[in-house]
């Protein structure tokens, strides 16, 4: 580090490297040179308020004409002493006889100065007394550090933060930077490497990027690998100890760094940090008025933010967000749990706030606010996992049921099938839980829809079937039209005319009690059967039915635009499926269920594929498999599409090798936005480019022929088409016949010859 100017006095000369705040350094500077007067650096014990200090101190001493002067005043524990301590920083002769402060006034008056006051918190009672001097010295600057702002007049309150943590495992940062470069005053050896990266990463992460802790992990590192290091931050206040000795005693451990600032909180303040350390992953106002149960929780979390033991993080938009580092959070827990009777009442409104903040959550995921209630419970999901295990340990059993049913559509919404399915089946393979119940009717619900994307088709027939009879058994009839429209789901691909006999009834009631979402389900459902079984016409009513209930109440519609474009694209207007597919990719991208989207995105495949551009279909089916590679599960179908049999290796042959490869590699790194932009050109581009349809071949032929060429079988093209194996056989002989060829190689290469696929390369 570079020498200080001779106008410095007292600033510090740390022996360790400063690492990061290069952006925090110019912003305070150029506060200070720019008219602020009075800075304080905020934040909570070990984030760094004095290295970052001493660090501006240096930078503005290059364009500062004045003297610097550095004053600790941590050592201090009466106000009184701030002003002759000053003074003795400032070199004030105390022998003229004058009063102190008529001393310190004259030497500063008409000097360009700046004093840095480090460690304010506990002397804050002087702060009248820092206004008095900065009143009568125009020229004078401070840069002050403590736990919460001096709250002068003029004051500009800089909130200092944790170091900024890699956003990848595989990825750098200054919190990382910090890690290797004080691991190596440790062990000269040590370097970051592809091997123990992930674990660096997790360390910092783990230690919220709180400079103290990184420096005091690193010290075990003496004794610890890296990996046992890792493992032992379960407890990190057993471990953050063993501080340099020359360090102050409060930043030899990360716990008595936290208690200095604990022990100056008010009695209600320490109860309300005792109670915020039951959240897991920050919390809204709204849930910690509900939890902390007390009166004026505003203004003691006011002061607890104000001196950093609480983070304000970035929330909504619309609603502000609380949070505690780890270490900080853990040494409040210890605190709470000398009063068992205390945390077990804490604990229990935690859960009961979170139970009830997701009820009815699937119709309010199906309406106009749907992608805002998603976000909102993505945002409280650590606290909402934290709930469910309380629930489960207390034995309210109906209760963990109920918020299971309620969070299901969630769980299926984001693709998180497997988590789900674990909550849903801790509590419904509880002894109390097997009576039949509503509760236990509502987790039975959930276990359904997640249970079919993770492959168990005969569990969820065989829990749709409980819930049926649940339904049957209770004077319900909302719970039996629930129970009748699920079974319908796991009928679907075994018994289709079941499915539709089940939907129907269900609908019936649906209408009846006014629950417009699940119409418009039970629409889009029907629509896409009658759709696989060729009937267009009906699959145009019903689903034309069910996109103007679901406009007219902002609800979801994603199931019956896919419909409509099935339709669409089945009786060979290309540019309205095209249009409706790009109008729930949109959709998608507000509701993000993962599945659905890689349904939206198989269909614009066949489009692309059909239409000769075979490259723009490889990128779109990649896209789709990493969509559902990414939610943990395999391709499904709930009547919304599969990816079962895409034909990819029909476009693997089709294309060469280098072709197919860049355009799958393109896809598998885009986003569901690059493929809304990529479609958009889709329809500009002819069919197939240079297609002619000769021999009196129809559209509906011409397409039947480039997927015979394509390598796709009867049952294939079905499929494809929504179309039976029938109709198809009768396509293919047609074809036969116009073009005068007898077998399948024979069409082949009638429709590459005529351009109806792209020429086979290798």
């Amino acid at each position: 580090m570079r020498t200080s100017p001779p106008r410095t006095r007292g600033l510090p000369r740390p022996l360790s490297s400063f690492i990061g705040r290069e952006a925090e350094i110019r912003a305070v500077c150029e506060l200070l040179l720019s008219g602020a007067r009075l800075v304080t650096l905020t934040g909570p014990g070990g984030v760094g308020k004095t290295r970052l200090a001493v660090a501006v101190a240096e930078s503005l001493a290059t364009g500062f004409d004045g003297q610097i002067v550095f004053v600790s005043l941590a050592p201090l524990s009466d106000a009184r002493l701030v002003e002759p301590t000053i003074a003795r920083a400032l070199g004030v002769d105390e022998s003229t006889g004058k009063p102190p402060w008529d001393r310190l006034i004259e030497r500063l008056r008409g000097r360009k100065t700046a004093i840095v006051l480090d460690n304010v918190e506990h002397v804050v009672q002087a702060a009248p007394d820092i206004a008095t001097l900065l009143h009568a010295c125009p020229d004078l600057l401070v840069l002050a550090t403590g736990r919460q702002p001096l709250r002068l007049q003029g004051e500009y309150d800089v909130a200092v933060q944790p170091l900024r943590l890699p956003e990848a495992a595989a990825a750098d940062g200054p919190a990382v930077q910090l890690f290797v470069s004080r691991a190596q005053q440790v062990d000269r050896r040590f370097q970051l490497t592809d091997a123990n990266r992930k674990a660096v990463v997790a360390i910092c992460r783990r230690l919220d990027g709180l400079p103290l802790a990184i420096e005091l992990a690193t010290a075990r590192l003496k004794v610890l690998a890296i990996d046992e290091l890792l493992r032992r931050l379960d407890d990190p206040l057993a471990l953050l100890t063993g501080g340099p000795r020359d360090a102050p005693d409060r930043q030899q451990t990360m716990r008595a760094t936290i208690e200095w600032s604990y022990d100056v909180l008010s009695s209600a303040e320490q109860t309300l940090f005792c109670q915020m350390s039951v959240f897991a992953g920050g919390a809204t106002l709204a849930g910690i008025e509900a939890v902390a149960d007390g009166d004026a929780v505003i203004d003691d979390l006011h002061s607890l933010v104000e001196q950093g033991l609480v983070l304000r993080v970035a929330g909504s938009g619309k609603t502000a967000r609380y949070n505690m580092l780890e270490p900080i959070r853990q040494f409040a827990h210890e605190r709470l749990q000398r009063d068992d009777g205390e945390l077990s009442c804490v604990r229990r409104r935690h859960a009961h706030y979170y139970r009830t903040s997701v009820r009815d959550l699937r119709k309010r995921i199906d309406g106009p606010d749907g992608p805002d209630e998603l976000r909102r419970v993505d945002r409280e999901i650590d606290n909402v996992r934290v709930a469910l295990t309380w629930l489960h340990e207390q034995e309210e059993i109906d209760a963990g049921l109920q918020m299971v049913g309620d969070l299901g559509m969630y769980w299926f919404q984001i693709g998180n099938a497997q988590e789900g399915m674990q909550a849903a089946m801790t509590f419904l393979n509880h002894p109390s839980a097997r009576d039949p119940s509503r509760f236990r009717a509502a987790a039975l619900w959930t276990a359904v829809w997640l249970e079919l994307p993770l492959g168990g088709h005969e569990s969820a027939r065989r829990f749709a079937d409980e819930l049926l009879d649940i339904g049957n058994r209770l004077d319900d009839s909302e719970a039996r039209a629930h129970a009748l429209f699920t079974a319908g789901v796991c009928f679907r691909p075994t018994d289709p005319a079941r499915a539709v006999e089940l939907w129907t009834t269900a609908l019936d009631t649906f209408r009846t009690c006014g629950d417009y979402a699940m119409v418009v389900r039970g629409l889009g459902q029907l629509g896409m059967q009658h759709v696989q079984w060729g009937r267009l016409d009906q699959a145009r009513v019903l689903l034309e039915e069910g996109y103007d209930l679901a406009g007219d109440h902002g609800l979801a519609r994603g199931l019956v635009i896919n419909g409509l474009a099935r339709v669409s694209r089945s009786a060979g207007d290309d540019a309205r499926a095209v249009e409706l597919l790009r109008e729930s990719l949109l959709e998608y991208m507000a509701l993000r269920s993962p599945w659905a989207g890689a349904s939206i995105l198989q269909e614009l495949a066949q489009i692309a594929r059909r239409r000769g551009s075979l490259e723009d279909a490889v990128w779109l089916l990649s896209l789709a498999e990493h969509m559902f590679n990414r939610s943990g599960v395999g391709p499904f179908d709930l009547g919304v599409g599969h990816l079962a049999d895409a034909g990819v290796e029909d476009l693997r042959q089709l294309l060469s090798a280098e072709r197919f490869d860049a355009a799958w590699s393109e896809g598998k790194a885009a986003t569901v936005a690059d493929a809304h932009r990529r479609t958009e050109a889709l329809l500009e581009r002819p069919d197939s480019p240079g297609m002619t349809l000769p021999d009196d071949l129809t559209p509906r032929e011409a397409e039947v022929l480039a997927l015979i060429a394509v390598g796709r079988s009867n049952r294939q093209m079905a499929d494809d088409l929504y179309l039976s194996v029938r109709t198809i056989e009768r396509h293919v002989a047609n074809i036969y016949r116009k073009i005068d060829v007898h077998n399948r190689t024979e069409a082949t290469r009638y429709a590459i010859r005529h351009r109806l696929v792209d020429t086979p390369t290798t």
